[in-house]
C-alpha cells in the first residue's frame, strides 16, 4: 500500500510488493521478481545482476557480474 495525495492508503499495482507515492513505482517486488527502474522484472538486463531482489549496476566494463565482480569484459 501507498498513501494517496488524499490521505488514503491504495494498493500498489501487482507486482509491486511495496512501492513509493504512486501505485506502479515499486519499491520492492512480489516473489519471483526482481526491482529494476521503479518497475519489476523477471530478470536483471546486462551489465546488472540481482542483488537480494534488486537489480545492481555492474562495474564499468563488464557486460555481466555477479556479486564478486565482472564475469564477462
Amino acid at each position: 500500500y501507498y498513501a494517496s495525495n488524499t490521505q488514503q492508503c491504495l494498493l500498489c499495482a501487482a507486482p509491486c510488493a511495496t512501492c513509493d507515492t504512486v501505485y506502479d513505482s515499486c519499491l520492492t517486488c512480489l516473489n519471483g521478481f526482481i526491482a529494476y527502474g521503479g518497475g519489476c522484472v523477471t530478470s536483471c538486463p546486462s551489465q546488472y545482476y540481482n542483488s537480494g531482489g534488486a537489480c545492481a549496476a555492474c562495474g564499468t566494463y563488464c557486460l555481466s557480474c555477479n556479486a564478486g565482480g565482472c564475469t564477462r569484459c
